[in-house]
């Protein structure tokens, strides 16, 4: 069923019915791989058009599947890279979203993009002190470690994060 989706999408994606038909595809579908072919072949089919963001935007905060929200999030991180409307989505999901997991694969996409999307020593350290998740929290922390390990203002950091905080999962 996946490969009809793709085929329809490249094969008849000037007819007027094809979009909306693949997007009730990409929220309906009982079939999860259906779900997430529909999902890519919009990023990719219908990326200059432009409710696609939004529409992807939409679909990953009403959405309680993790599989779609991965693909989404690698959808825009990818098809829109040099969007500044994208950083400041997965940012804002980051920071926001009250979904642990969405938050945390906005903030590994953002990472694995950190030549596209520029990263800030002060974001990341708020995002240590302050979120509210542990799984954001430490993956902020071994990204500050990752990038800045040579400033002595992370190694003081790790050391208070190591002896202050009471979360055991961040200091593992």
């Amino acid at each position: 069923e996946s490969e009809c989706v793709h085929e329809l999408a490249r094969g008849w994606k000037d007819e007027p019915d094809t979009l909306r038909w693949i997007k009730k595809r990409a929220q309906n579908d009982i079939k999860e791989k259906v779900r997430i072919a529909a999902v890519r072949e919009i990023a990719r089919g219908w990326k200059n058009d432009l409710d696609t963001l939004s529409w992807l935007e939409e679909l990953a905060q009403k959405s309680h599947n993790m599989f779609i929200h991965s693909v989404v999030l690698e959808a825009v991180a990818y098809q829109w890279k040099s969007h500044s409307k994208a950083l400041t989505w997965l940012k804002h999901l980051v920071q926001e979203s009250k979904n642990f997991t969405l938050s945390y694969n906005a903030l590994d996409i953002i990472l694995e993009q950190e030549k596209n999307f520029p990263l800030t020593l002060k974001w990341l350290n708020q995002l240590v002190e302050k979120s509210e998740s542990w799984l954001v929290q430490s993956t902020a922390l071994l990204g500050l470690i990752d990038r800045w390990k040579e400033r002595s203002t992370i190694l003081v950091l790790l050391k208070n994060y190591v002896q202050g905080d009471y979360n055991w999962l961040v200091r593992i």
